[in-house]
């Protein structure tokens, strides 16, 4: 889900169709239109309120790391993530921008599975 809320956000179309179909074939209960909700409007997906911390926190690292705050941090905390993890969360959120410059500066096609979900 991090890695599909950080490709939405950079607008990198190979990499957002890609993870979204993971996280479709993660969680059952999802469907296509849920995400493009979702992405739309920031709202509609129940999601656990753990995930839904690393989610705000996802996208506001994927907006600008500079403008994260003290509270940012302790939101993550509260819900029960140490340090090292949010450093995890952090590590996978800059490996999904790098992967997002990549597919997108070689404007990659989409694989024929794949849904175009911007």
């Amino acid at each position: 889900m991090i890695v599909f809320v950080v490709s939405a956000k950079n607008g990198a179309r190979y990499c957002s169709a890609c993870h979204a179909q993971n996280v479709l074939n993660l969680d059952k209960t999802l469907a296509f239109d849920d995400l493009q909700s979702f992405l739309k409007s920031g709202i509609g997906l129940k999601l656990p309120a753990y995930y839904q911390s690393v989610v705000r926190f996802a996208t506001k690292v994927a907006a600008g790391a500079n403008c994260l705050s003290d509270q940012d941090f302790e939101e993550l905390m509260d819900e029960g993530f140490s340090i090292d993890e949010i450093g995890e969360i952090i590590a996978v959120i800059d490996m999904a921008t790098m992967f997002n410059v990549y597919t997108s500066s070689l404007r990659l096609d989409l694989d024929p599975d794949y849904r175009a979900i911007l």
